[in-house]
């Protein structure tokens, strides 16, 4: 099964990281330093250009992999889910994989020819929804970009207040 894997890692990928329940000798390959972990990890030194987890079913909360993964990802790096055993709907992991700033690279069902792995690829921008806390550094980049001076009053009226639509 781990064989299939060398069709989406590329081969100038050598920080290489597998979760769930592998051994380094699972997959192998020359120049690249491969780990192991049955959990994700909350820091590294340096980022890995791939992290592969092994069975989601054996993941406490498999749709909090994404958020995590993506700091641990290098620029482009890929999130490569083995999703047999999953009771998480292959719509909803691809959901929060695209909420979490990463490109699915196989958006469809999983086949025989995808072997049941989700391919994620992690961007440079992460694009996501309005959150508490945003209105300060929206304020500061529209101020820095366009040398003009909104108030949060102007903000909540033109966001918030908008009756044509809204940020609630």
């Amino acid at each position: 099964m781990l064989s299939d894997l060398e069709r989406w890692i590329p081969s100038d990928f050598r920080r290489i990281l597998l979760v769930g329940t592998p051994t380094a000798e699972s997959f192998q390959r020359e120049g690249a330093e491969v780990e192991t972990a049955t959990q994700l990890p909350a820091t590294v030194g340096k980022p890995f250009d791939a992290i592969v987890v092994l069975s989601t079913g054996s993941i406490e909360r498999p749709l909090a992999v994404p958020d995590r993964a993506r700091s641990l990802l290098a620029e482009h790096g890929r999130l490569i889910f083995q999703v047999e055993g999953t009771e998480t709907s292959h719509r909803d992991l691809i959901a929060t994989l695209e909420e979490s700033g990463l490109t699915v690279l196989n958006p469809a069902e999983p086949t025989a020819d995808a072997n049941g792995w989700i391919v994620a690829r992690r961007e440079r921008f992460l694009v996501r929804s309005f959150r508490e806390g945003d209105q300060a550094k929206i304020l500061a980049l529209v101020e820095k970009s366009f040398h003009t001076l909104r108030s949060t009053a102007h903000f909540d009226w033109e966001y918030r207040q908008n009756p044509y639509g809204n940020l609630e």
